[in-house]
């Protein structure tokens, strides 16, 4: 059996809480997996009540891809190369 990370379950139930919508048990595992490097984006999630499982994913499998990039081609793919001007 798989080990459960209490504090991920309880960041996760927060984030549901906070968002006043139901998270189904597929985004559950992703957010609980995710937890500790997806944290500072809870506050965002529960602004969006309307993400679900394929958008969780979406965003595991763009983090993955990324982080299979070199260093220099992270920096393009996250807009670090970018100049914005106002």
């Amino acid at each position: 059996m798989k080990s459960v990370n209490v504090e991920a379950l309880v960041a996760v139930a927060r984030l549901e809480q906070a968002r006043k919508a139901p998270l189904d048990e597929g985004s559950v595992k992703l957010l609980a997996r995710h937890a500790s490097e997806w944290r500072h984006l809870f506050p965002y999630f529960e602004r969006l009540p309307g993400l679900i499982r394929a958008e969780f994913e979406a965003l595991e499998s763009f983090v993955s891809h990324v982080r299979a990039q070199q260093p220099s081609r992270r920096n393009l793919l996250l807009g670090n190369g970018i100049l914005w001007w106002n």
